[in-house]
């Protein structure tokens, strides 16, 4: 009976996922959710026209586009971009994570193993008898080896299917564990590049300058005139929408105008300004100076 089937595979599938406990990589509470939620539709698209992405995109061997910014330069909103471009276009399997040293379970290598894995999970049968076995040894998830499960991964994307692997902000993985970045991570592109498509974020921290210099790599550093672009984008989109407090053409003006007119400006310090400007009674001139 294809129904019973159907069933079956369905409550093995929530079996192994609760068995994985993973973290609520969708919720709405989530680093993903929380991104998505701030990013301006169109901002950032220009990335798709890039080379670098184009190289990534169809290259038979670069497997890895890393994009690097300073803090506040808006990464975790482009990654959460990405996800959801690929998330929405048919027959992208996509699997991803955001590395945040405040959040115990998003600091651990051990949970981005897991999230993958059940991200995966719902597209592949073998993945699926592979966890039922580790699970039958491994009652508790916590005494499961990260080994095993990471070679249950590696095997299952041995495949043809082409994936999409995010992950966001490795600097932010837990001290100590930095060895998973570049040991594993980073590496589990190598046996398919053409197919195992890996975009990973960071601060340009000298850590990570050797891991990046690979063939199987290519770098987008978040920077210059079309991230300016993306920011005048952003306030016209938050000043547009906003209902807090009425302004003229003048004060309009006066407000992107001061973002325009500062090298190195960051999505982070633009919106912290809007939001005190907003917020505030003062007069514009005073509160932009």
């Amino acid at each position: 009976d294809p129904d019973a089937n159907s069933q079956n595979s369905q409550e093995s599938v929530q079996n192994i996922t609760e068995w994985l406990a993973p973290t609520e990589y969708s919720s709405e509470a989530s680093e993903f959710r929380k991104h998505v939620g701030v990013h301006v539709p169109g901002t950032g698209n220009w990335i798709f026209s890039t080379h670098q992405f184009e190289k990534w995109s169809q290259s038979e061997d670069v497997g890895t586009l890393w994009i690097k910014g300073i803090p506040g330069s808006g990464k975790s909103v482009v990654a959460a971009n990405l996800i959801k471009t690929f998330l929405e276009k048919e027959n992208h399997l996509v699997l991803y994570f955001f590395f945040r040293h405040i959040v115990d379970s998003n600091s651990k290598p051990i949970f981005l193993v897991r999230d993958f894995l059940a991200q995966l999970l719902p597209h592949s049968i073998q993945l699926a008898s592979q966890l039922k076995r580790l699970m039958a040894n491994f009652p508790d998830i916590e005494t499961a080896p990260i080994k095993d499960l990471w070679d249950a991964l590696l095997t299952s994307l041995a495949t043809p299917a082409q994936v999409f692997i995010i992950v966001d902000a490795l600097d932010e993985v837990q001290v100590g564990q930095e060895a998973f970045i570049t040991d594993s991570l980073l590496k589990m592109n190598f046996m398919r590049p053409q197919a195992i498509k890996l975009m990973v974020t960071s601060r340009p921290l000298p850590g990570f300058e050797m891991p990046s210099e690979t063939a199987h790599t290519t770098i987008l550093r978040l920077s210059g005139k079309l991230v300016d672009l993306d920011i005048l984008a952003y306030i016209s989109h938050r000043l547009d929408s906003q209902q807090q407090r009425h302004l003229n053409q003048e004060e309009i003006s006066s407000i992107k105008g001061r973002s325009c007119g500062k090298e190195h400006d960051l999505f982070l310090q633009t919106r912290l300004m809007l939001d005190e400007v907003l917020r505030s009674n003062e007069p514009i001139q005073s509160l932009l100076e």
